[in-house]
């Protein structure tokens, strides 16, 4: 039995469907089986075709798809949204010395996302050396001593936050609270401090934010490993953040909005099955935590390890790939993704087939997804509409 799949068009995947065919046939004690595209694309599906991975209906986002693209390249996607990180300027390239605030490009960054009509998360990450709690700490990725310590003084971060929403707040729709902490300086972790310095930075942050915009969104804290569950991964991080003090009478979990996480798949095999068990281990900390009604984005997906610099087949191949790690986001749980281009930069081409995908998914209903046997294949039903990617 085989199926065809067909390569969508910018405006999204056509219908696939196998011959429509039903019947059985007695061959001694074996009994062979036809099935039919309603098989193939029911929440049923046969144990010979694959694999029912969402039942329930799910309503999308109207801009589920995000993007990291720099301000030159902000047209890749136009209407969905767009986060900050390795786009714009960090905290420590803004904020040179005590008292000191310089834009470094951060204004024509949030220009070009407006101009094509893209909600921004800015990600407030990158402690300047000068306010560093531990100047001397090596560890940042992007090698600034002290960066990824918590500052000595809160003082310094909720002054560098009343600039930042004071000159840009009404170009920011979303704050996320630091990016990918491990609480240590091994194994690339972009926070050194503890659990408990971080939900007070998160306080800090908030309370600044909301005196400038009080109906400013915020999330954190981009957690990556969760498609692992154990206290050194992603999930665990996530539900010490939750739960830590924030120095004051309140906790981590009081200050985000938005629980954002990372969904790659760490293991050199980019196994994003994983995701599968994402949503049940998330929803056990948000249980555990009180705060069952926070929505999840995955403020960064991508295929990294090996990333897509190591692919030669055509773009179409690549976008299909895409599409089915955003569907894998949905089974997961995830209420908005976003994906960081690693080895897919920005190309017209490229543009035109990822909106493509981005039109026809966000503002959805999906109802059904399927796995098509052991292979990398979903069957899924877009609204009403069948498609195999």
């Amino acid at each position: 039995m085989s199926f065809s799949l067909t390569t969508p068009p910018a405006a999204g995947a056509t219908t696939a469907s196998i011959p429509a065919s039903r019947a059985s046939v007695q061959t001694g004690v074996t009994t062979l089986t036809a099935y039919d595209d309603s098989d193939l694309f029911s929440t049923s599906i046969p144990a010979a075709l694959g694999t029912n991975l969402l039942s329930t209906p799910v309503k999308l986002d109207e801009k589920f798809v995000g993007v990291h693209v720099p301000a030159a390249s902000a047209y890749l996607y136009p209407g969905g949204w767009n986060r900050s990180h390795d786009m714009a300027p960090r905290w420590n390239q803004m904020n040179p010395s005590s008292g000191v605030f310089v834009d470094a490009g951060l204004g024509a960054w949030l220009d070009a996302c407006k101009a094509a009509q893209q909600e921004t998360v800015y990600t407030i990450f990158g402690t300047p050396t000068w306010a560093s709690a531990r100047p001397a700490e090596t560890g940042d990725p992007y090698g600034t001593l002290g960066a990824i310590a918590e500052p000595t003084s809160m003082a310094t971060l909720s002054a560098f936050v009343t600039w930042l929403m004071q000159t840009y707040g009404s170009r920011i729709d979303y704050l996320e609270i630091w990016n990918e902490p491990k609480y240590s300086t091994a194994g690339g972790s972009y926070f050194s401090g503890t659990a408990a310095k971080l939900a007070e930075m998160a306080r800090t942050i908030v309370t600044a934010a909301r005196a400038v915009k009080p109906a400013i969104k915020t999330m954190g804290v981009g957690c990556t490993g969760v498609l692992f569950n154990s206290a050194g991964s992603g999930v665990g991080y996530t539900d010490n953040f939750l739960a830590a003090s924030d120095g004051a009478s309140g906790f981590g979990k009081d200050w985000i909005d938005i629980i954002s996480v990372h969904t790659y798949a760490h293991d050199g095999t980019n196994d994003i099955t994983q995701l599968a068990n994402t949503k049940a281990w998330i929803d056990a900390i948000k249980t555990t935590n009180g705060v069952t009604s926070k929505p999840v984005w995955s403020t960064e997906f991508s295929y990294i390890t090996p990333d897509f610099s190591n692919y030669t087949g055509p773009e179409t191949g690549r976008a299909l790939a895409l599409v089915r790690y955003l569907l894998w986001n949905v089974i997961g749980g995830m209420a908005r993704a976003a994906l960081y281009p690693l080895g897919w930069n920005p190309s017209a081409e490229r543009a035109r087939l990822w909106n493509g995908y981005a039109a026809m998914l966000n503002g959805a209903t999906v109802s059904c997804i399927n796995r098509v046997g052991n292979s990398p294949q979903l069957a899924c039903v877009i609204n009403g509409r069948n498609y195999l990617f």
